[in-house]
């Protein structure tokens, strides 16, 4: 899924609610899809803001920021590493065909021709990038045991 989404907004002077800012900054990110390259999202962004009277509104493109890569989930690479997950959690892991991961994945998949897959390890409740993002040491131990598994396969050829 392609997102745009609003990470943060602060605003100057902070903290005096009784008064209009001077100033404000948003952060937004954006979860890109294949076809989609960050530099011509940014060049969007400017035309759409442009187009909408907001051309004073600075844009800066920080640093990171990765091409989308993608595999599909019927290649064999991918199937294998779903098969990994059998023997550690009784079932095969379900690939999902995309996912929020500032990786830069691309660089295998586009430029060297390498299927990729990348096997998280979170639950609903672990409060991914949070301040109390966390995670049991048995679903940490679990995840080790699915990494070996991934390796041993590929061993194994």
């Amino acid at each position: 899924l392609p997102t745009c989404n609003l990470s943060a907004i602060t605003c100057d002077p902070a903290g005096d609610v009784a008064l209009i800012p001077a100033s404000a900054n948003a952060m937004v990110d954006f979860q890109l899809v294949p076809n989609q390259q960050p530099d011509e999202i940014l060049a969007m962004l400017h035309a759409h803001l442009a187009e909408r009277g907001f051309a004073d509104i600075a844009v800066e493109r920080m640093p990171g920021g990765y091409p989308p890569a993608h595999t599909p989930h019927d290649a064999p690479f991918i199937q294998q590493v779903a098969a990994a997950g059998a023997p550690v959690y009784g079932a095969p892991l379900s690939p999902v065909p995309a996912g929020p991961l500032p990786l830069p994945l691309q660089i295998f998949a586009e430029r060297l021709g390498l299927p990729i897959a990348s096997v998280g390890l979170s639950r609903p409740d672990s409060a991914i990038h949070g301040p109390d993002e966390r995670v049991s040491v048995d679903d940490l131990s679990r995840h080790a045991l699915l990494l070996g598994e991934i390796l041993t396969l590929f061993a194994q050829g």
